[in-house]
């Protein structure tokens, strides 16, 4: 299809209705047939009234005229997003999509740290320790498809791991180690009772039971203190609190409860025992 034509016939259709869009039948925009980015000027031989239909086609077709030029590729894609309700085709609206993307990346790209309103949107991390990293140098900018940069920092964790990551996962509190920190605390968990024959059904009775004396809602911590009741010592410490749980009362049998006597306010081997629910 010859695009150019196709747009000159528009042109000169419109040309005859004038520029004053008082004096005209329905709704009317004014275009410049010359676009301004390409040196057009706001004469009245440069510009047209066009209905609404024809100018949303009108920028189609310079589109389509001129695909290397990225200001009519932004003209297009932002009169695709304004007339939304007519008919435009996903091909056209994919291939605007992703031109638009791609002019939003080399705009991002051209920007120099230190300069314009971006000067304010570097922050040197240099030095600085999150978690178990210790920022060493920035690295490089991470860009998203939108045109968004993040910086990207090469990072020392105190395991003498080297690792980059982006400023939002430091800043943020979700970037704390190269990966060690949670393996750590994953182990650990699990060593507390797989490595000593404690299922998952006795590790969650317990837990259960700490978080009933200790660290329920406000109202079952108020009648556990109103009551008095309280974990043993040797269940209660930090680090040998489960084992020893597991070493007086065993592993929880299936379908059974831990169950306390009432006439005893003290978790304890002696208080306690795995009771069969009905």
């Amino acid at each position: 299809m010859d695009y150019k034509k196709v747009y000159d016939q528009i042109i000169e259709k419109a040309r005859p209705r004038g520029l004053d869009k008082k004096v005209l039948q329905g709704y009317h925009e004014i275009h410049h047939i010359l676009p301004v980015c390409m040196g057009g000027k706001d004469l009245p031989s440069n510009l047209v009234a066009l209905t609404a239909r024809e100018h949303f086609v009108c920028h189609m077709l310079l589109w389509k005229i001129y695909p290397d030029n990225k200001s009519i590729t932004v003209a297009a894609k932002m009169m695709a997003n304004r007339f939304s309700g007519f008919t435009r085709t996903s091909k056209i609206y994919e291939r605007l999509r992703i031109e638009w993307s791609a002019i939003l990346s080399y705009k991002a790209s051209q920007r120099k740290e230190g300069e314009g309103n971006w000067k304010t949107r570097f922050k040197d991390l240099s030095g600085k320790i999150y978690g178990r990293l210790k920022v060493i140098a920035f690295d490089e900018w991470h860009y998203h498809p939108s045109g968004a940069r993040k910086s990207r920092w090469l990072c020392e964790c105190s395991c003498g791991e080297v690792t980059t990551q982006l400023i939002t996962g430091l800043t943020n509190g979700g970037a704390k180690s190269c990966g060690c920190y949670h393996a750590e605390q994953t182990s650990k968990a699990n060593s507390k009772f797989l490595n000593l024959g404690i299922t998952r059904e006795t590790y969650k009775a317990y837990k259960n039971m700490v978080y009933r004396c200790y660290k329920g809602s406000s109202s079952k911590r108020s009648l556990s203190e109103a009551s008095g009741t309280y974990i043993c010592d040797s269940w209660l410490d930090d680090d040998m609190g489960l084992n020893n749980f597991f070493s007086d009362m065993g592993n929880k049998p299936e379908g059974f409860s831990l169950f306390k006597d009432s006439s005893n306010k003290c978790f304890s081997e002696e208080s306690c025992r795995w009771k069969k629910m009905k």
